[in-house]
């Protein structure tokens, strides 16, 4: 292994764990990472939209059986 590589390696492995990946190395002597990913951003654009006024007269609009194109 080449400095740069190893180097290179310690970069990735301190830029995973920063992501919060859980670093293990596999029998075979390989680094292995695990990452969990969270859709975080469904659940903001929802709940934005909930307070949203442009948002809501749509709904309404929608509900209502008014205008269909937006």
């Amino acid at each position: 292994m080449h400095d740069d590589e190893g180097t290179s390696n310690e970069e990735t492995m301190i830029e995973l764990q920063r992501l919060g990946a859980v670093l293990g190395v596999s029998p075979e002597e390989s680094l292995m990472a695990q990452l969990r990913v969270k859709s975080g951003y469904r659940e903001q654009i929802l709940e934005a939209q909930q307070h949203d006024n442009e948002v809501s007269k749509v709904r309404i609009k929608l509900v209502s059986g008014g205008e269909t194109l937006f």
